[in-house]
């Protein structure tokens, strides 16, 4: 997505940030790191001073984790009082579809690695998708701590029919 609008207008596309804020769920899981608190509502705003005093116009911040949110709008926001005249958008990949999301998908909940998760990385990169390692009642494999914070249940309408 950030390639595509970058080559309609004529901007570039910044290097990815490989670390969020994973605090809801750090504690206990032994592969997470995360970004403390607030921390990258400083890289976003850093990042956001340098291009502005640059002449960029905008600015728009692929969001990838669902904990990075609060750290982007702080980020931005500040961002947004000290620069006025450059124009922020956030997006969040997951969101861009979302009432169509929430007709077209068969479970009930979502996470990791779930039916949303899997059907986009089936149709970017299918080769990277080992279907030999699905699971049948995959929600029911999923720790407690999903359910708490990070389960998005299927919302309004009608499954589309096939």
């Amino acid at each position: 997505m950030s390639l595509a609008i970058a080559k309609e207008i004529e901007g570039i596309v910044l290097p990815t940030i490989s670390y969020g804020n994973s605090f809801s769920w750090a504690e206990g899981w032994t592969s997470t790191i995360s970004l403390s608190q607030g921390r990258l509502a400083e890289v976003v705003y850093d990042i956001g001073k340098a291009v502005a005093q640059k002449g960029a116009r905008y600015l728009i911040v692929f969001n990838g984790h669902g904990s990075n949110p609060p750290d982007l709008i702080i980020g931005s926001k500040r961002l947004k009082e000290d620069y006025s005249d450059l124009e922020i958008l956030m997006v969040e990949w997951w969101a861009a579809g979302a009432s169509a999301i929430s007709v077209l998908k068969e479970s009930d909940a979502e996470s990791h690695s779930g039916e949303f998760e899997t059907s986009v990385m089936m149709y970017l990169a299918p080769e990277m998708v080992r279907e030999d390692r699905f699971i049948a009642g995959y929600a029911d494999y999923l720790p407690s701590i999903f359910y708490q914070y990070l389960i998005v249940k299927s919302g309004g309408g009608d499954k589309i029919k096939r």
